[in-house]
């Protein structure tokens, strides 16, 4: 009868280091992989290297449990790679929070003040996806999304007239390592917006804001509040429009909407609560599905 022999308690320690370095190894992998097939975008790589005091303190440590594992204390030898690890994944995981303080912020744009500033007209021009809500208390600000992609970072072209504002976000052409997946544009809900927004894809939430005007020439999902005066909107992609049900809205051009909406001549339309309206017009080619929120 023959039995299996048992790790004494020796070996057993040994397999704590290179377990750590395994893990560590596998990790690094891992986010080199993510940043090659655009899975993160590279600037992640900038952010790593920053906890570079950590890396050195990792080896100081290493160095220090040295005698200790002369003396046959192995188990101590796996306390570098752990620490190593967890730095890598604290990294990455502040990268992901969008952490002001680490070199991937340096994509990210902060507009002037809002102070004074009655209304605003907002043109934007990129690739990639763009997520728009409301919600700085700066006229506006654009952070990179953290995932990878070939959207490049945004530079502004401001103009000032009075209390009025006109702002045009374009990619930088030289977008070296913050090349990303797009866009989280947040707007001030203080002034009344004119947007124009081209993007490949959108995820717009204005439903708090002051609309004047609004185009869309992209394909994605737009959520409105209540119209203020009457508001014209362009749609020219194919885009889920969400609206409250107390707003009047005439579609010009072909569209899917709700039922209980008249058939015109021209589109459909709803009559809603007070004398403001939407105004939507579908450039021929496009796509329109009008729901209720």
């Amino acid at each position: 009868m023959s039995t299996t022999p048992e790790l004494d308690t020796t070996d057993r320690d040994a397999l704590w280091p290179m377990l750590g370095w395994v893990l560590f190894a596998i990790s690094v992998t891992i986010l080199m992989a993510a940043v090659l097939v655009r899975g993160v975008m590279r600037a992640v790589v900038l952010d790593v290297v920053s906890f570079w005091p950590a890396w050195v303190l990792a080896a100081v440590i290493a160095l220090a449990m040295w005698p200790l594992q002369r003396k046959g204390v192995a188990r101590v030898a796996a306390i570098a790679p752990l620490l190593l690890f967890s730095w890598l994944t604290g990294a990455v995981g502040l990268h992901y929070s969008g952490w002001d303080l680490l070199p991937s912020a340096a994509g990210d744009l902060r507009g002037p003040e809002v102070a004074g500033t009655e209304s605003a007209e907002l043109s934007l021009e990129m690739s990639g996806m763009l997520v728009l809500v409301p919600g700085t208390d700066r006229l506006y600000e654009v952070e990179l999304s953290r995932s990878g992609g070939s959207t490049g970072p945004a530079e502004a072209l401001e103009r000032r007239t009075d209390d009025d504002v006109v702002v045009r976000l374009l990619e930088r052409p030289d977008s070296g390592w913050f090349e990303s997946g797009g866009w989280k544009v947040t707007i001030s809900r203080a002034p009344v917006w004119s947007l124009s927004l081209a993007a490949d894809q959108v995820d717009v939430d204005v439903a708090t804001v002051s609309l004047g005007s609004l185009e869309v020439i992209s394909d994605g999902d737009v959520r409105l509040g209540s119209p203020v005066g009457t508001v014209p909107i362009m749609i020219n992609g194919s885009v889920q429009l969400r609206l409250p049900r107390s707003a009047s809205v005439e579609v010009v051009g072909n569209a899917t909407v709700p039922d209980g909406w008249e058939t015109t001549e021209t589109g459909s339309r709803v009559v809603g609560v007070g004398t403001s309206s939407y105004v939507v017009t579908v450039v021929p080619g496009a796509s329109l599905v009008v729901e209720y929120w």
